[in-house]
């Protein structure tokens, strides 16, 4: 399928820039102070030849990676993509919700791990960020049929920002995460992958959706409170720490809590469309059918996927 190779496709490209950056070892530059003939590491003051001739010098790495950009994706977050894709394509909402459901389960944990890892480890949050908005859009757009009037505008402006996001994935593996860093945020978003698989976790979503609300889904909601919680409560300890700042903390407390009312408004009863993304038998089961994009159902139970882990 399209979406998978797709998706393989970015994480074999993002790993290939990865060791790009074990070679060169980029993650030691220090990009303030060095210049095109001088360049720095974060641990002397010295002068230092680069590891080979096919690395870049620091304003090389800051001229392809430009900061503005960054922060644009950064801050804007995962909404950037998933509102306006809600919008394009409504029937598109219960894979968001598992998606939704799988970001703020490990969001708290991907930020802060690096204040109590001993050497400070850091699995890439941005990678992490960028790939919650590349799985349900490579699923979902890869093998539908193009929309018409504004779902047209919105996809594709999606299209544009999936390319900027692919860029930025491999920037951050090539310039500033190691190796194994980047590993982690690429086996998250593969998980991510399979969680969409799961078919309990398409039953659950799809009754409370019709059905329920909140209530068929209460198991997975806790869970993903109480994961979310403890995440955030070691950024919290980092305050006393002095290695997090009150501004940026209580930015990242809203811009979950935004995420945290989107899924909770798109499980409310009756908020499934009639064009289910998880339902073969609707009107646009011949343009988008759950099997077109790897979320069919499989009847034997022994094939069924795992729960929600992260």
């Amino acid at each position: 399928m399209r979406g998978d190779r797709r998706l393989l496709c970015w994480a074999a490209v993002v790993l290939g820039f990865g060791l790009w950056e074990a070679a060169c070892e980029y993650t030691r530059y220090d990009l303030r102070y060095s210049t095109a003939t001088c360049l720095k590491f974060k641990s002397g003051t010295d002068c230092n030849e680069r590891r080979a001739a096919w690395c870049v010098n620091a304003p090389s790495v800051l001229r392809l990676s430009p900061r503005w950009l960054s922060n644009t994706a950064a801050y804007g977050g995962p909404l950037l993509t998933w509102v306006p894709l809600a919008l394009a394509r409504p029937y598109a909402m219960p894979a968001l919700v598992a998606t939704q459901l799988w970001y703020l389960s490990l969001i708290g944990v991907v930020r802060n791990s690096h204040l109590v890892m001993p050497t400070g480890w850091d699995p890439s949050g941005h990678i992490f960020v960028y790939g919650a908005q590349l799985v349900p859009y490579f699923l979902v757009c890869a093998s539908c049929r193009p929309s018409a009037g504004l779902p047209a505008l919105l996809e594709r402006a999606m299209l544009g920002w999936m390319c900027v996001l692919c860029y930025l994935s491999i920037t951050t593996a090539a310039f500033f995460h190691t190796l194994t860093e980047s590993f982690a945020g690429c086996l998250l978003v593969l998980c991510l992958r399979q969680l969409l698989l799961s078919r309990r976790l398409r039953a659950m979503v799809e009754e409370s959706r019709e059905r329920t609300g909140l209530e068929s889904a209460a198991p997975l909601l806790a869970v993903a409170c109480c994961t979310w919680l403890a995440g955030s409560l070691i950024g919290w300890y980092g305050l006393t720490t002095g290695s997090r700042n009150i501004s940026m903390l209580a930015a990242e407390l809203g811009y979950d809590l935004a995420i945290w009312t989107m899924l909770l408004c798109s499980l409310r009863p009756g908020g499934a469309q009639e064009t289910s993304l998880f339902n073969p038998q609707v009107p646009l089961a011949k343009e988008f059918s759950p099997s077109s994009v790897g979320l069919h159902q499989r009847s034997p139970a022994s094939e069924d996927s795992s729960q929600i882990g992260d």
